[in-house]
């Protein structure tokens, strides 16, 4: 019993992990012990054991996602202002042990922050939530996916960066089950099928997709960055800063 109360609490903080950008799911396997053994086992599509690790991320999920899009509606600059300083930590973890600069990483960096820059151009909670088509949303879910299992990748800053991180925290308050249910089979197909692919040209290329993973990160805040600032715009900035920097931003 303990051991299944164990895997359901995990799971919990596995999916508040899974809503916040800057924290990466993979991270957050790394932290609870899991990370080797769930990724071999999702590889071979063993899934038996790992029932109450899931049921306790789709509840972790629901609530932060929740009671994010609440917050988003209610405060939206102090929203804001933390998932940003949880995206701009995030960065700590990108370049963790990588090679320091030179001119061709500051070019694949700079592509980075262009891509994103140019594509994330709505204001986050500025926008309400319309019709996405089954078809990004089956996307957003195989990227996020994928990306999430690659320790210091969040799934969620893919969202933010393709416009529909506050959709999806509008569906979850919602339950709008219909455009949850393809996201999540969009997700389980990019876990199953693309991860190990991300992960394997991670490990290949890691310096430059780290440097364009940063130029990623710092672009796609745009769609973060609060209408005004003070102090405790500014706080909560630093609190999702810190947040990230010392737990989840670190292999």
């Amino acid at each position: 019993m303990n051991a299944l109360l164990s895997s359901i609490l995990k799971g919990i903080i596995l999916g508040i992990a899974i809503v916040l950008p800057g924290i990466s799911g993979g991270t957050a396997f790394l932290i609870l012990g899991l990370y080797e053994k769930i990724i071999r086992d999702l590889s071979k599509i063993n899934l038996k054991p790992y029932w109450p690790l899931f049921c306790g991320a789709f509840a972790g999920i629901f609530i932060s996602g929740t009671l994010f899009s609440i917050l988003l509606a209610s405060y939206r600059n102090l929203t804001s202002a933390f998932l940003m300083g949880l995206l701009f930590a995030s960065i700590k973890a990108v370049f963790s042990g990588r090679p320091r600069p030179d001119a061709s990483r500051l070019l694949v960096m700079a592509a980075g922050f262009l891509a994103a820059f140019s594509l994330a151009d709505e204001p986050l909670g500025f926008s309400i939530a319309g019709n996405i088509s089954p078809a990004i949303l089956m996307l957003g879910g195989v990227l996020a996916g994928g990306t999430m299992l690659i320790p210091g990748g969040s799934g969620s800053a893919v969202l933010i960066l393709m416009g529909i991180y506050d959709d999806m925290l509008f569906y979850l308050q919602e339950f709008a089950l219909g455009n949850l249910i393809i996201f999540g089979a969009g997700s389980a197909l990019g876990i199953f099928l693309f991860a190990r692919l991300l992960d394997k040209l991670y490990s290949q290329y890691r310096t430059l997709m780290s440097y364009f993973f940063a130029g990623l990160i710092i672009g796609s805040v745009r769609v973060l960055w609060p209408s005004y600032f003070n102090i405790p715009v500014v706080f909560a900035f630093l609190a999702g800063f810190i947040l990230v920097w010392k737990w989840g931003g670190g292999r």
